[in-house]
């Protein structure tokens, strides 16, 4: 305390929540900090006080222009490096969709008065120079925002605050119905930017629009806790606190802020991008930095981060340039060498992701549902271990047996075994042969082999027989090294990946040997990765002990008998088929108009299914066919009762014949007298109806 001091802080475009752990030192924290908003820092040391300030960016630039010519300061310059490959004439520029509804041109923002397809800048003179360089570029920071600040609270209820400056959250359209900010089905959110509860997001559960009096929905952890907290002021809002409103549609004037905003960026961005990107060895005469200097003094003209003015007429490029590095000469205090870049790479030297919650510390072993198929799993387990070796022949080859492992991250898989096979079907015991394997080979997609794109080979279908009930085998994709062919092999021998001169030989993974008790054979795959650093897992597939169930996280499937003991599904759960959802259930919303159940159409049509259950318990349906007794207990019916066999209310009723012209019953009204329509059973035309008053 003390030592340390915040500077300058520039305005950002919006508000972000954070991760740090316990892994996070100053530097990392710092890097991540304008990393995540664009911005760069400097430390600068006075009076024993070390002060961070965060710029847009940091360093002079410096007032005169370096070219060649006489008394223009060049020496030598050579070009180390010019990259157009990510230049940009016209770029596309699209906002958030966040707080983007269906009354919005388009579903992300879009520049000022420009629809989806208008939305992009294109300035005529980088046009000229260069030509039509397209990208698109997503500024998903930038998003039409109510940034609210509470005013007062309301005593004995802590979920409930006020903000006076709120516009009418419940205003209706011409129509007298339809709501002009809140969503059908979508419940609006208060997220907390500053004080005690910053960073959470609730629910709004009500919104008077006479007080101004938000109502919240409370949270529960999963420890229990409910926030806000009755009890405790630590955990609860305080006036003064922002927050934002999200999931609702703004007022237009905060489109239109949100718009000019991203243009503002969107051009930026523009300018920094419309000229190739350039490296340069720039050498400058001494002659002409003296005149920057004093006599008697030593001035650092220059320092890293400081921008260069610099003009070369062969590659047209006027701009000032970032000092990468520089070397200076201790002997001769005005001859520099400085290397000026329009790239700068950063460097976090140390980055941990950590978790801010704590997901399920407890785990729980099942008892297997199938032990043979389990223990066969175990042994296919140890014999691929057993045939594991180094594809690329710059590993370390032994086995390591440590009793624990202590470490930031684990990457799992070689970097020429990161691929992914589509449409490809290996059948191992094809035809109910154990030592036939049918190959569908498909299309392997290589992600690692070129740095620069992904190449593709189409693989051959083949059907090997295995020589040895014993014997496991190797599988590799052969792939030509310079066109797109390839098939699937199996050997005995291990094949590094570079070993052909011809061909590239892609592990796959193992066929193993014949199970004794299966009598049967497994395919063990073992291309791709597995990265586990912090709270994150990132993986291909996890299946259970006796591969039964299992999680297909790169083809998004699920398989095997799960069972949800207790806990929450939160959000909407689709029900449908390759198609698409015709189908589910729904938690949004706390209205009882809200469907909590649908069937017969898509999400975005839940609210016109032909089959709806809403959340009063209401049931919409535009057909039944319901067999058995029906109880009402009360409520009334309107419309027509279409009944062919008549219709029985208690102990009287209304006995109704199938044909019109053969009526020979009786309506029976109920009181203390009843009145009985007699009708005769031919047809009613030119007969006389007798109206009778009879006493029960």
């Amino acid at each position: 305390p003390g030592g340390w001091a915040l500077g300058t802080c520039p305005e950002t475009i919006g508000d972000k929540t954070l991760t740090f752990g316990q892994g996070d030192n100053c530097l990392s924290a710092l890097q991540n900090l304008c990393s995540q908003f664009g911005v760069e820092f400097e430390i600068i040391q006075s009076g024993g006080v070390f002060t961070i300030n965060f710029m847009d960016k940091v360093g002079q630039v410096f007032p005169h222009t370096f070219q060649f010519g006489k008394g223009k300061g060049l020496y030598s310059l050579d070009r180390q490096n010019v990259d157009a490959s990510n230049m940009v004439t016209r770029l596309k520029v699209y906002g958030s969709t966040s707080n983007i509804t269906n009354k919005y041109r388009a579903n992300r923002l879009c520049l000022p008065g420009c629809n989806k397809g208008q939305s992009y800048i294109e300035k005529p003179g980088a046009v000229a120079k260069y030509g039509i360089y397209e990208a698109t570029k997503y500024f998903d920071g930038i998003k039409p925002t109510f940034n609210g600040s509470i005013t007062g609270l309301v005593p004995g209820a802590v979920l409930k605050f006020v903000d006076t400056n709120m516009f009418d959250l419940n205003a209706l359209e011409a129509d007298g119905k339809t709501t002009r900010y809140l969503l059908s089905g979508v419940s609006a959110k208060i997220h907390f930017n500053t004080g005690n509860l910053a960073g959470y997001e609730f629910d709004v559960h009500a919104y008077d629009p006479a007080t101004h009096t938000f109502t919240l929905v409370k949270i529960t952890d999963e420890r229990g806790d409910a926030f806000p907290s009755e009890s405790s002021p630590a955990f609860q809002f305080a006036a003064g606190d922002a927050y934002k409103i999200l999931d609702v549609a703004l007022p237009p004037e905060y489109e239109a802020e949100a718009e000019n905003r991203l243009a503002g960026e969107g051009n930026a961005y523009y300018d920094q991008n419309s000229q190739p990107k350039v490296q340069y060895g720039l050498s400058i005469t001494k002659e002409y930095l003296k005149q920057f200097a004093g006599a008697g003094a030593t001035v650092n003209i220059f320092a890293p981060g400081d921008y260069i003015p610099v003009k070369d007429v062969d590659m047209d490029v006027d701009k000032a340039v970032r000092v990468k590095s520089l070397v200076r000469n201790l002997l001769d205090e005005y001859d520099y060498r400085l290397t000026i870049s329009d790239t700068v790479s950063s460097n976090i030297t140390n980055r941990v992701l950590s978790g801010l919650i704590d997901l399920d510390k407890t785990v729980t072993i099942n008892n297997l549902k199938d032990p043979a198929r389990a223990q066969a799993n175990w042994r296919s387990s140890r014999e691929v271990l057993n045939m594991v070796f180094d594809p690329e022949g710059d590993y370390y080859t032994g086995k390591i047996k440590p009793e624990s492992i202590d470490t930031v991250a684990l990457s799992v898989g070689a970097k020429s075994m990161q691929f992914g096979l589509t449409n490809t079907v290996l059948q191992p015991n094809y035809n109910g042969n154990k030592n036939v394997i049918k190959v569908t080979g498909g299309v392997l997609t290589h992600y690692a082999m070129d740095e620069n794109t992904a190449r593709y080979w189409v693989l051959a279908n083949n059907t090997t027989t295995f020589a040895s009930d014993a014997q496991a085998y190797y599988i590799y994709a052969k792939c030509e090294r310079a066109g797109t062919n390839g098939s699937i092999i199996f050997s005995t021998g291990q094949i590094k990946v570079e070993q052909d001169v011809n061909y590239y030989h892609f592990w796959i993974g193992v066929v193993n040997a014949v199970d004794t008790e299966l009598k049967a054979r497994s395919v063990s795959l073992s291309y791709g990765f597995t990265m586990i650093n912090g709270r994150f897992v990132k993986t291909g597939r996890i299946e259970s002990a006796d591969g039964l169930t299992y999680f297909d996280l790169d083809n998004s499937e699920i398989g095997g008998k799960i069972y949800f003991k207790d806990g929450l599904v939160s959000g909407d759960i689709g029900i449908g088929n390759e198609n698409g959802i015709n189908a589910g259930m729904s938690g949004q919303g706390n209205n009882d108009t809200n469907i909590r159940i649908w069937a017969g159409a898509p999400k975005a049509n839940k609210a016109t299914a032909p089959f709806r259950v809403l959340q009063d318990g209401s049931v919409v349906a535009s057909k039944a066919t319901i067999t058995g007794e029906i109880t009402a207990t009360g409520g009334t019916f309107n419309g027509v009762i279409n009944a062919n066999k008549g219709i029985q209310l208690g102990a009287r009723y209304i006995n109704v014949g199938a044909v019109l012209e053969n009526i020979d019953s009786f309506v029976l009204i109920g009181g203390v007298s009843g009145a009985i329509f007699y009708l005769p059973p031919s047809p009613l035309v030119g007969q006389m109806l007798v109206i009778k008053k009879q006493n029960p």
